[in-house]
């Protein structure tokens, strides 16, 4: 487990525009799906949330397994 760790920190010291913007897409792409389900009038459609957060995932997968 430790491996995945120390490959994903490696991966993120060489990409930090990558993780910083990773990040904000996964944040901001789960404020929209939470405000879709939660009030039920987002402001942008919540396919654009769902896709921001699958981004940040595969970014993360990356990170770990490179």
């Amino acid at each position: 487990m430790f491996i995945f760790i120390k490959h994903g920190l490696e991966f993120d010291r060489k990409h930090v525009l990558l993780n910083n913007a990773n990040h904000l897409a996964g944040g901001f792409g789960l404020a929209v799906v939470l405000q879709n389900y939660l009030v039920g009038d987002p402001f942008l459609p919540v396919v654009i949330g769902w896709a921001l957060i699958v981004f940040s995932a595969i970014v993360h997968l990356i990170a770990v397994t490179r």
